[in-house]
Parts: structure tokens; C-alpha cells; sequence
């Protein structure tokens, strides 16, 4: 196995590599030493770049005929040598790598994804050369199949603090958040909904005319696969984006401001909303990608939902029971359909609910809260504070009660129940 890394000085290293390239070039049978020989003029005359660029260029004999580990320890020769030229030419360096590293996606991905993020490591603080390694590497996973070995690396505010780290224009940031939002869509992953938000955060409505067709078009596309989704979507969280609001302005097409009524229905109303609209609009949803039967299923089952949540908090307490006549009629469907809407609704979570046949009503637990008022969310501070509150004191009953014998520990801690309950 090659020892390229041990060799004494810099130059030693490179002529090691080039001696390793020429092994592989002539399959160790041909005596010709003409790689090696031009390999050492080149170090003779200084010319560091033009050597690391010729040995870059015969990587693919690397990914082919030599081990793993022979080809991490190449690529950190390469690269920690490009790093001590560091300006253009580390610039230059690193194209090169990329243009070769991701030239065969089908070949030894997850080798070649290592090669990549070990690069992005080697070459330190130069904030645009990582953002591009970092962009290029996203762009191979997807390319090879292999979005899960960098899904788990990424985090929002890990991204924050390296766009901040790499001096990102807003073009930019943009550009890598759709490559990321791309990543978790094809790996299909449930967190794919928040950087789908994250992404539509940053596009704004500047630039040219067919660079903000091209932003709404995108906002369309996030509201279309959102609408598709097996899971609940929070639509009111995609409604809130500036991108989105745009979408029923005059700058908007008609095809656009149809895509942001349909997304109002999902997040806020229920089917007979989403009927009305599509009958007076004469919008058909397949023009923006979506099946009809699909979309029509899912807002039924949203509107079940709301149904459900309107009955618990009409009364207050879990329990609350709902006629299947109503079920029927909000839902425009036979009776005798309401049962297997309900199993519908329940194995997907959007209610815990259980069905009394004989009485024909559904006595419902819980149900989804599509949209969250401000009063909601100040109701859930209560409860947390208040639950914080309960903890604090029951935190220090456990230190006075250390100091007790048992029966006053119990004498004491039900007291403390009793007091909070």
C-alpha cells in the first residue's frame, strides 16, 4: 500500500504520488517511467500547481484500481498542498477536484462523497471555495442516491453559522437552500416541511422579470407538494412567508393566484369552501400537479378534523360526539361512507376517536389543530408556565424532604400532591 503521506518533505510526498500514478498508468508491468519523469521536472521548475492539476487528472485510475484508503490519503496530499498556494490556485485546484470527484456519480459514491467532505475540511477558512465544495457535494449525494449520508449532518443552525462563515450574497443562500430543500424532497424525509419554509423564506421578488416569475413559480411548487403530502402540513406556516403573499398580487398569473386560494382553503377553511372555489373558478388542480381524487380526499379528511375540534371545544372536555349525519353533510358523502372516512382520518392521526354504531355518532379524544390563533399559543404559554411551576415546587419538597425520616417523606409529598393537583 502506498505511503504517501510519510514521505519526508513536500516534494517527496508529490513524487510519491506521481510514482503511485505511473504504477497505475502502466499496471506495473510497462518499465516506463514518463509520468514520473515529467512529474519531477515540474517539481524541479516549481511549477506545484501544474503537477497537482496533471495528478488530479489521472484520479479516475485511483477509483478503479486502488484502495479506499490509498485514495483518501492522495486527495489529502493534493489538497494540503493546494491549501500552501492557497489564492487562484487553490481556487483552480479544488474545481479540478470537484470536476473529477463527481464525474461518475454511479462509481463508488459514498468514497467519493468522503473524498469531498474531507477536501471541504483540508482546505480551512476560505469561506467561497467551502461553499462551493459544500454546494458540489450536495449536489453529487442527490445526484448518486446517497442524500442520507449528509442528511443527518444537516441542521439549520449549523447552516446559519457556515453561510455566515462563508459570506454568502442572498443569490447564494438561496441557491444552496433550494439544493438542500431538493435533498430532503427526493430522500423523502419528514423533515423536508422545514426547510421547505426555510427556502421560501429567502426568495424575495427582486431581480428580473423572469427571475421573480421563476420565485413565485417556486412558491407554487412548495404549495403543490405540500397539498400532495402523506403527512399534515401546517399550511398556515407556508401562508405566513412573503414569497407566498405575493402569490394574490397583479404581478402574479392566474394560474399562481389559483395555487394561493387553494393553499388559504387548506390552511384555514374546509371542502365546502374547497368545492365553491372550484366550481366558480373552474380551476382544475392537475394544472399545477395535483390529482384531484388526491386533493379531494385530503381536504375531507382536514375538514373532519376541524369538525372534531370545533365538537371538543364546544364542550370543553374529551368525549365529545359528533352525529354521522353531520359527518355526512360536511363532508358531501353517503352515511353509510362516514365510518370508513373516520378510519381514514384516525390511522393517518388527525383524530383518536372511537365510533358508537348503534347511536351513529363518533365520540372524538383528540383531533388535529390545524391552524394555531395567538390566544392558542398563549394558552399553551399558560400551561407550560404553569407546569414549570408545579415542577419548581415539587423539585424543592425533594430536597426538604431528604432531610425527613420516611413517614414524614410521605406525610410531606402528599401534601404537595394534594396542594398542586
Amino acid at each position: 500500500m502506498a505511503t504517501f503521506i510519510d514521505a519526508e518533505s513536500e516534494q517527496d510526498q508529490l513524487l510519491e504520488l506521481a510514482r503511485f500514478v505511473n504504477k497505475l498508468k502502466t499496471k506495473g508491468k510497462d518499465a516506463s517511467e514518463t509520468f514520473t519523469e515529467e512529474s519531477t521536472k515540474l517539481v524541479q521548475s516549481g511549477q506545484i500547481i501544474e503537477l497537482l492539476l496533471k495528478l488530479v487528472d489521472e484520479s479516475s485510475l485511483l477509483f478503479s484500481d486502488a484502495s479506499d484508503k490509498e485514495v483518501d490519503g492522495f486527495f489529502f496530499v493534493i489538497a494540503s498542498n493546494g491549501k500552501k498556494l492557497g489564492g487562484d490556485s487553490l481556487g483552480r485546484l479544488v474545481t479540478r477536484i470537484i470536476e473529477r470527484v463527481t464525474s461518475n456519480p454511479e462509481d463508488k459514491a459514498q468514497l467519493r462523497i468522503r473524498v469531498l467532505n474531507n477536501l471541504y475540511n483540508v482546505v480551512g477558512s476560505n469561506g467561497q471555495i467551502r461553499y462551493q465544495i459544500y454546494q458540489d457535494l450536495v449536489k453529487f449525494a442527490i445526484a448518486s442516491r446517497n442524500s442520507e449520508l449528509i442528511l443527518n449532518q444537516l441542521k439549520e443552525s449549523n447552516l446559519d453559522a457556515k453561510m455566515a462563515e462563508w459570506s454568502l450574497n442572498p443569490k447564494q443562500k438561496r441557491e444552496l437552500l433550494k439544493q438542500i430543500r431538493d435533498l430532503f424532497a427526493n430522500s423523502k424525509s419528514t423533515r423536508s416541511f422545514k426547510w421547505n419554509i426555510k427556502y421560501l423564506t429567502s426568495l424575495e421578488m427582486d431581480g428580473s422579470d423572469e427571475e421573480k416569475r421563476a420565485s413565485l413559480d417556486e412558491a407554487v411548487k412548495i404549495i403543490v407538494e405540500a397539498i400532495r403530502s402523506t403527512e399534515f402540513i401546517p399550511f398556515d406556516s407556508i401562508l405566513r412567508t412573503p414569497i407566498v403573499s405575493k402569490l394574490d398580487s397583479e404581478s402574479a398569473s392566474t394560474q399562481q393566484r389559483s395555487a394561493f386560494q387553494l393553499l388559504r382553503i387548506f390552511a384555514n377553511e374546509n371542502h365546502d369552501s374547497y368545492q365553491k372555489f372550484i366550481r366558480s373558478s373552474s380551476f382544475d388542480v392537475s394544472s399545477i400537479g395535483l390529482n384531484s381524487e388526491d386533493t379531494l380526499r385530503k381536504i375531507r379528511l382536514l375538514s373532519l378534523a376541524t369538525l372534531g375540534n370545533s365538537a371538543l371545544n364546544s364542550t370543553g372536555t374529551t368525549g365529545s360526539e359528533i352525529p354521522y349525519s353531520l359527518i355526512a353533510k360536511t363532508l358531501e358523502v353517503d352515511e353509510s361512507e362516514v365510518e370508513s372516512w373516520v378510519i381514514s382520518a384516525i390511522s393517518e392521526e388527525l383524530l383518536v376517536a372511537k365510533m358508537d354504531q348503534l347511536r351513529r355518532v363518533v365520540i372524538v379524544s383528540r383531533a388535529l389543530q390545524r391552524v394555531f390563533s395567538d390566544s392558542q399559543w398563549k394558552q399553551i404559554g399558560d400551561s407550560i408556565q404553569t407546569w414549570r411551576k408545579n415542577v419548581k415546587v415539587m423539585l424543592n419538597t425533594l430536597q426538604e424532604t431528604k432531610k425527613l425520616n420516611l413517614s414524614q417523606q410521605h406525610a410531606a409529598f402528599t401534601k404537595a400532591i394534594q396542594q398542586n393537583s
